[in-house]
C-alpha cells in the first residue's frame, strides 16, 4: 500500500516543478518585449524631433569685414579697404554706409579724411555686397594712428567694422621723367605743408637716368641745397628740423616748367 502512494505524490511534484519552468520562460520573453519597446521609442522621438526643430529656427542676420585688419603706411597716401557685407538666414535688403577716421577714444583724427565708392548696397539673400572705403593721410598729420570706421544700417540694426592705420612720419616724393623732363606726383606739386620732424625722400623712379634734387637753401633750416646725383632707383632724403618757413624745390639738371615745388614747414 506505502508503495501505491508514491506514485500519486512523486506526479504531483513533477507536475509543479514544470509549471514553474513554464511561468519563467513566459516572464523573460515579457522582459525582452519590453526592452524593444523602449529602445525603439526613445531613438526615434530624440532623433525626429531635434532634427526638425534646429532647421526650422535660422534667424536672419548681416555681419560685415574688411579685407585689411591693419595698413602700414606714410604721410600723402591714399590708401584703399575693401567692406564686405554677408548676409546669412535668408536677409536680404539695402544697408546705408557711413565712413569715418577715428581714434581710440572714438573722436574724429584731424586733418584724416576717408570716402565711399557708395554709400549704399543691395544685399541678396544668403549673398555679400561690397564697398571700398579710401583714406587719406595728409602730408602735414599730427596724428599718426586711427581707425577707418565704417558703420552698417539696415532692417536688422547698426554693425561696423573697422581697418586700423599707421602712418611713419616719411614722405615719398617720387620723380620720373619724360624726355628730358622730369615728372612730379601731381600731389606734391604746389605748396606741400610737411610738419617738422618728418622725412623727405625724393624717389628717382627712373629706369636709366640720374637725377639732382635742388632745394633752395636757407627759408627753412636744416635742409641742403643739392646732394649731387641720385642714381636711378635711389633716393635723396633730407628730415625738416625747421618748425616755420618755405622754400622751393626742383628737378635741377632737366629741362624743367619754370614753376617750382614748394614745401611749407609748419610747427
Amino acid at each position: 500500500m506505502l508503495r501505491n502512494m508514491r506514485t500519486p505524490i512523486l506526479a504531483a511534484l513533477l507536475g509543479l516543478s514544470l509549471t514553474g519552468c513554464l511561468i519563467g520562460d513566459s516572464g523573460s520573453s515579457g522582459t525582452g518585449a519590453g526592452d524593444d519597446d523602449g529602445s525603439n521609442d526613445g531613438s526615434n522621438d530624440g532623433s525626429n524631433d531635434g532634427s526638425n526643430g534646429g532647421t526650422g529656427t535660422t534667424t536672419p542676420a548681416l555681419t560685415a569685414s574688411v579685407d585689411k585688419a591693419t595698413i602700414s603706411t606714410e604721410l600723402l597716401t591714399d590708401n584703399m579697404v575693401t567692406v564686405t557685407l554677408k548676409s546669412a538666414g535668408g536677409f536680404t535688403g539695402d544697408a546705408t554706409l557711413a565712413a569715418s577716421v577715428v581714434d581710440t577714444a572714438g573722436a574724429a583724427v584731424p586733418g584724416w579724411t576717408v570716402t565711399l565708392d557708395k554709400s549704399t548696397v543691395t544685399v541678396a539673400a544668403n549673398g555679400t555686397a561690397t564697398a571700398v572705403a579710401t583714406v587719406k593721410v595728409p602730408s602735414d598729420a599730427a596724428a599718426l594712428t586711427g581707425s577707418v570706421k565704417v558703420d552698417v544700417t539696415s532692417s536688422l540694426g547698426a554693425i561696423s567694422a573697422k581697418s586700423d592705420v599707421t602712418a611713419a612720419q616719411t614722405l615719398t616724393i617720387p620723380v620720373t621723367l619724360d624726355g628730358t623732363n622730369c615728372v612730379y606726383d601731381a600731389r606734391t606739386v604746389g605748396a606741400v605743408p610737411v610738419r617738422q620732424g618728418t622725412k623727405l625722400v625724393w624717389l628717382n623712379k627712373d629706369a636709366a637716368a640720374s637725377i639732382t634734387i635742388h632745394i633752395t637753401e636757407g627759408p627753412i633750416a636744416g635742409l641742403k641745397h643739392e646732394p649731387g646725383l641720385t642714381l636711378p632707383g635711389k633716393t635723396y632724403e633730407q628730415t625738416l628740423t625747421a618748425a616755420t618757413g618755405q622754400t622751393d624745390w626742383y628737378c635741377h639738371n632737366r629741362n624743367n616748367p619754370a614753376t617750382k615745388n614748394l614745401l611749407k614747414a609748419v610747427p
